[in-house]
């Protein structure tokens, strides 16, 4: 594998330790230091988890997390089914995906986003030559997308919000 693609996630996974080493050290981490398993799920079959894949595969956890601290790997694949025990406490790190976050966020559940890495390419087809941006939609054009709640949607409403179209 290319090592500067393992030097970057190198950097992410301390970054993703980082901080779970200082919020146990705001939960009351003693100087003892007690044996802890840090949860991480990770979607073999999923972009967002890329990262977390490869740290898997080169255990960058296990090389930089200290010794006290072990790893589990979860395969949950549902952004919904992540976002859910991440809240419940069962997963300490996940990808559940933006828009699992932002619904997380609009019910006040008690979740943190650290860092969103990824994007969505989102692309507009039409059969019609008389549009060629959101502008030229009027009053009963209608959009269709591949998924709700999905990064596709989030983009198209950021993007219609951002034409002040309201839908």
């Amino acid at each position: 594998m290319n090592k500067k693609v393992i030097f970057v996630v190198a950097i992410i996974v301390v970054a993703v330790i980082s901080c779970v080493l200082v919020l146990n050290n705001q939960q009351g981490g003693t100087k003892v230091a007690k044996e802890r398993t840090v949860v991480i799920n990770y979607n073999p079959d999923n972009y967002a988890s890329a990262v977390f894949q490869i740290a898997k595969e080169n255990n960058l956890f296990e090389k930089y997390l200290p010794e006290n601290v072990k790893v589990e790997w979860t395969t949950l694949t549902s952004a919904s089914d992540i976002r859910d025990a991440m809240v419940a406490g069962d997963i300490d790190i996940g990808t559940p995906g933006i828009m699992a976050y932002m619904t997380a966020i609009d019910n006040d559940m008690p979740l943190t986003l650290m860092s969103f890495y990824g994007y969505a390419t989102v692309k507009a087809y039409t059969n019609q030559e008389n549009i060629n941006s959101l502008a030229d939609f009027k009053s009963g054009d209608q959009i269709s997308i591949s998924g709700l709640a999905s990064n596709p949607q989030a983009a198209y409403l950021a993007a219609l919000k951002e034409e002040r179209i309201r839908c």
